[in-house]
């Protein structure tokens, strides 16, 4: 509450410190206005019942009267003014007064500028030169009333078309970087603009650009040996020594498939994977207006996604065992696909107990047992649902101790499938072997 009233306080001792009836608060101090560009004058009054006020332009001291902005005009806080032409350069004071009353207020000095008489001539290039790339180019240039502008843009172009720009200081000077992604030409031309005023510039004639060394496309990143259908895939390349602008096109056995993008001046692209499974799929890049420059992609394989999922169903149906004794091993293996799956088995005893096979390396416990698998190294599983899988084992001539049968199922390498997720095929079972007991004799 305390709070609240110092607010209204100070509120009170504001208006109470205000000796006059308007404010003018646009424009103030900071503002730079352009002969012939519209503006908004704006003002704030208190306890006026005046329907229309009237506008005047005064000298810096607020004295002399120099125009007659409106005679009237409604008193409801602004009104738009277009610089006239017929001002001088200076700083100018605006009062808004309400009709026939003495209440009035001013405006902070602010500042009136001709931006009409700025004038830019491009010293270098002019025309006829010819630049090499990579390289640069000198730009000068001078402005009559080059105060009045901050920052210049420069812009190149080629047959009237923009290929580059970038704004800086308005130094009179710049060593610019010719673009490598330009092609040849004897159409490039200069512009140098009024980076506030794009109506203000200087453009050089025609000069000519030429590489020094031959153009390039180069593939970028490891590309995978193969794709998974209905998966994407990206592709990313460098260009140089053209315009790069570049044509992506998939092939297979050199025949050609689709096109993945027209034409694009991007570095990358991705794509989905929707071809029919198969090998000798290749992506090659071509630069458009030059076709002959070009870029291939390693052969890779295309292949239909399978994320198998294999589950522990009772894995063993005891946990201890003597030697020589036979087991059931089991699993469920879940597979999305729409068509039956192909398979690889492998199974192995390992000592010791561990939790994945990635600890066995970290704990040096990679000891396999003695009990090895002798059967089907393959399986078939059913399409779009699970298949129970058993494989039967004789425990081997193992030490007492804890053992680890570890068990993964991939799709088959020789078949068109690849599993994207390999990590949810394997699974694990513990047991232990004890000591068989030798028979007394009586």
């Amino acid at each position: 509450m305390q709070k609240t009233l110092g607010i209204v306080f100070l509120i009170c001792l504001t208006w109470i410190a205000w000796p006059q009836e308007v404010r003018v608060t646009t424009p103030d101090s900071l503002d730079y206005w352009d002969i012939g560009k519209t503006y908004t004058i704006e003002w704030q009054t208190r306890d006026i019942t005046a329907a229309n006020v009237k506008i005047r332009l005064y000298d810096k001291t607020g004295t002399d009267i120099l125009l007659k902005i409106t005679n009237s005009t409604p008193n409801d806080g602004s009104f738009d003014w277009e610089v006239p032409g017929n001002l001088s350069e200076g700083k100018y004071v605006i009062r808004v007064k309400v009709m026939d009353q003495a209440y009035g207020g001013n405006s902070d000095v602010f500042h009136i500028r001709d931006r009409r008489k700025i004038k830019i001539r491009l010293l270098s290039p002019t025309g006829g030169e010819s630049f090499a790339v990579p390289g640069s180019m000198v730009i000068k240039w001078e402005m009559d009333y080059g105060h009045l502008v901050e920052h210049v843009k420069l812009v190149l172009k080629k047959g009237g078309t923009v290929l580059a720009d970038t704004v800086g200081p308005n130094s009179g000077g710049i060593d610019f970087a010719i673009p490598d992604n330009v092609t040849d030409g004897d159409d490039y031309a200069i512009r140098i603009e009024d980076a506030d005023d794009a109506g203000i510039f200087a453009e050089s004639g025609y000069f000519s650009v030429r590489h020094t060394r031959p153009g390039s496309i180069t593939l970028t990143g490891d590309g995978s040996p193969y794709c998974l259908r209905g998966e994407s895939q990206r592709l990313a390349w460098t260009c140089s020594g053209f315009d790069g602008l570049v044509r992506v096109n998939l092939y297979r056995d050199e025949s050609f498939v689709k096109t993945i993008l027209g034409s694009t001046r991007e570095s990358a692209v991705t794509w989905r994977v929707d071809e029919p499974a198969g090998t000798g799929y290749r992506i090659t890049l071509n630069a458009v207006n030059q076709p002959r420059l070009s870029a291939r992609g390693d052969a890779f394989a295309i292949f239909n996604a399978a994320d198998l999922l294999v589950f522990s169903r009772g894995i063993l149906p005891k946990q201890t065992f003597l030697t020589g004794e036979s087991t059931v091993l089991r699993a469920e293996v879940e597979n999305p696909a729409n068509q039956a799956v192909p398979a690889d088995v492998s199974i192995r005893f390992v000592r010791g107990r561990v939790a994945r096979t990635s600890g066995i390396a970290a704990r040096k416990l990679y000891q396999l047992a003695g009990t090895k698998y002798s059967g089907s190294p393959t399986a078939a599983l059913n399409a779009g649902g699970r298949t129970s899988l058993t494989f039967p084992v004789t425990i081997g001539d193992d030490p007492p101790g804890d053992y680890t049968v570890i068990i993964t199922i991939m799709p088959s390498q020789t078949s068109d499938f690849r599993d994207n997720h390999p990590g949810n095929n394997t699974i694990y079972g513990y047991y232990k072997v004890g000591l068989k007991l030798l028979r007394t004799i009586r």
